[in-house]
């Protein structure tokens, strides 16, 4: 939403203490700027590797956040030079709120299940892709709604609490 969830002295705590402990580090654009006390160039090898300094063994830089149709999120691992693009057509949808949480929560899962780093990354990627995809019609109360976390398992139902809308 843009709100700061972080008092401004527990950045540098942040920085020194928890990031070195991280497996994956996924700042959407405005989080990673603020890491780097800059502007950054999403995708620059260099700004990348800046980010990777800050001590945790990859980075997933998304790019939800930025402008246009087309939506970019980087990956990039300790000790590997290329770094892996994930590209896709912006979901027009009022239902994104806990992206960021949710893209998180599904790479860890896909670790927990055995799957190396970069091919957790990806099918984090396609997972959080389908359920703001399949969510993307409804109408929950007022404000940015969730994604359909569990779109392969939820059948259609009529409820008086979910309404579809036309996009």
């Amino acid at each position: 939403s843009g709100d700061s969830l972080m008092r401004e002295d527990a950045l540098t705590a942040l920085k020194e203490e928890l990031i070195p402990l991280a497996t994956v580090l996924t700042p959407n654009i405005p989080e990673a700027t603020i890491l780097l006390g800059r502007v950054l160039d999403p995708g620059h090898p260099e700004d990348m590797r800046e980010l990777l300094q800050l001590g945790c063994r990859s980075l997933l830089l998304k790019g939800g956040h930025s402008e246009g149709n087309i939506v970019t999120d980087y990956f990039l691992e300790q000790g590997k030079t290329e770094c892996i693009s994930f590209s896709g057509q912006r979901i027009s949808s009022n239902n994104t709120h806990g992206t960021g949480c949710t893209l998180s929560a599904a790479v860890a899962s896909y670790l927990a299940q055995g799957l190396t780093l970069e091919m957790a990354v990806m099918k984090a990627k396609e997972y959080i892709t389908k359920a703001i995809s399949e969510g993307a019609e409804y109408v929950i109360g007022n404000g940015t709604g969730p994604v359909k976390h569990f779109y392969k398992t939820w059948k259609q139902v009529a409820s008086p609490h979910f309404e579809t809308k036309q996009l």
